[in-house]
């Protein structure tokens, strides 16, 4: 019996670990948001010159492989400094806008976002 109570303490010690991780793995965002990220940090840096320090990313438009993807960046931790939409077709970046500020309205200007990149 006690056996039995030691294995079932250690597989809900593994399941809670496991959820942990996948929780933690979310927050950071999925594949997409983390491929867009690292392209914004490339555009944020050839038009400004300063590596960003943190990113806030999902993504708001999905039709089969084609993905859009909001990002704003932040130059330190204290606010959002700017954003950018990213296109993806697959798990690739195929096209980004310019520069947004960082209050863009993402879901007010989905449509024309979506025109913008032919979605």
């Amino acid at each position: 019996m006690e056996r039995t109570k030691k294995s079932s303490a250690i597989v809900a010690l593994a399941i809670i670990v496991v959820t942990v991780i996948s929780l933690l793995s979310n927050c950071s965002g999925g594949k997409y948001e983390e491929e867009a990220e690292k392209y914004v940090n490339q555009c944020v840096y050839r038009d400004l010159g300063i590596v960003a320090e943190c990113f806030n990313s999902e993504v708001i438009f999905k039709d089969g492989d084609e993905r859009l993807v909001a990002v704003r960046y932040g130059l330190d931790s204290k606010d959002w400094d700017g954003a950018y939409c990213v296109y993806m077709k697959g798990e690739y970046v195929a096209n980004c806008t310019t520069m947004l500020p960082s209050g863009y309205e993402f879901d007010k200007n989905l449509e024309e976002l979506k025109a913008l990149f032919g979605v």
